[in-house]
């Protein structure tokens, strides 16, 4: 047995199964909830070896799963009952260096799908398998979208670049506008707690909004242990508690469960939550998440990604500095650490698949690869063995040559 240790940047919850795109490798797995087993289930037809976030998103629906795109040009489908693939275009796609299609909603017996990257929201006829229509939202020279959400029958979403909040109404197609007061640059989370919005952007502020009248209340008194993972010269690293206006967003999400709002650190030290009535902020923290030096020297510099929150109460995160998952009871502020596992048929298609690529090359540092060349290295014959044992003559010799 071996860790999954591949994270995803979202779980398909569906009863105790969850299904999933690791997020450096074109391959959809299903994961057991209650066994904690995982399953290979099927690599992507653009299936290359660290295909890094390519469509590392999806959906499920009836019995297909969209695999919506981020540096990937279109939406790969899997059909579960045949077991085959087919592929939507997007358009223009090739026109931004990444499509980011990162938030998306069925509405009917359609996908609502926000590109971040082409700013627009695209829908998508499920049956059909194919862009029913692009409805523009910004201009791409003033605006951004940065994060969407799904509220009843309309998506809000919130620019990048300015304090802007759109507003698309699913069921009319139509589109409205707000300029927030009292908000600093950009922004890059919303949450909808039923009576107000909550957002939170550049600046060490949350805004806290109530759509009618256009009211915001700014929130700025954090926990004075409260600061940013900061890089001085070539290897030195602190915590910045001082500064309040950041080049990176301050919060990845937001999640709202029972009074409070949860807030998940991008480059912050700490997850931060605000009781929705009283807007008092604290925080908690998780055991053996501090950085260091060492653990910051990472190709993947932010504290988590959000996998899943199920149950209105429990919420799942992939730790970058511990490459593990933890899941917060979010009523209790219980953190437990979730194993799970990949079986050695499992690794085994995993190998397989590396080794139709052109070039097989294990990173030390990828746990994945380390994890493949173990079980290569345990399952080689003889002869591959004498030429493990000459490896570090034969690199030296080609190095030299």
């Amino acid at each position: 047995m071996f860790d999954l240790v591949c994270w995803s940047d979202n779980f398909i919850l569906e009863n105790h199964k969850a299904w999933f795109v690791a997020g450096e490798y074109d391959i959809l797995f299903q994961l057991d909830l209650n066994t904690c087993q995982c399953e290979f289930v099927t690599e992507l037809p653009e299936f290359s070896w660290g295909g890094f976030r390519r469509n590392q998103k999806c959906i499920k629906c009836h019995n297909s799963i969209f695999c919506m795109p981020d540096l990937g040009n279109g939406i790969w489908v899997y059909e579960i009952e045949n077991l085959k693939f087919c592929y939507i275009e997007i358009q223009h796609a090739n026109d931004v260096p990444r499509l980011s299609i990162l938030d998306f909603w069925q509405y009917g017996e359609s996908i609502f799908a926000v590109s971040n990257g082409l700013n627009k929201i695209i829908e998508i006829s499920i049956k059909e398998k194919r862009v029913k229509k692009y409805y523009d939202v910004w201009d791409q020279q003033k605006d951004k979208i940065a994060k969407s959400i799904k509220v009843g029958a309309r998506i809000y979403g919130v620019s990048a670049v300015a304090n802007h909040v759109y507003q698309f109404n699913m069921e009319t197609k139509s589109l409205q506008f707000y300029e927030l007061p009292k908000v600093k640059g950009g922004l890059r989370t919303i949450f909808f707690d039923g009576e107000k919005f909550w957002l939170s952007g550049y600046h060490k502020e949350v805004y806290v909004w109530k759509i009618d009248g256009n009211i915001v209340t700014v929130i700025n008194s954090f926990p004075e242990k409260f600061g940013k993972y900061s890089v001085q010269g070539a290897d030195s690293m602190f915590l910045d508690f001082e500064t309040s206006v950041f080049d990176v967003p301050m919060f990845i999400d937001a999640i709202g469960v029972g009074d409070c709002i949860f807030f998940i650190p991008f480059q912050m030290n700490e997850i931060i939550y605000i009781d929705r009535n009283t807007y008092e902020t604290n925080y908690f923290e998780v055991d053996d998440e501090n950085e260091t030096e060492f653990t910051w020297l990472r190709n993947m510099r932010q504290k988590y990604v959000v996998e899943y929150v199920r149950e209105n109460r429990y919420l799942c995160l992939f730790s970058f500095k511990n490459r593990r998952f933890i899941e917060i009871d979010l009523n209790n502020r219980k953190v437990c650490r979730k194993r799970y596992f990949l079986g050695s048929t499992c690794v085994q298609k995993m190998a397989r698949l590396v080794e139709q690529c052109e070039e097989e090359i294990f990173v030390d540092s990828v746990d994945m690869d380390k994890m493949i060349f173990s079980l290569k290295v345990m399952t080689m014959d003889y002869g591959q063995e004498k030429l493990l044992k000459n490896i570090g003559k034969n690199i030296f010799l080609n190095l030299t040559q």
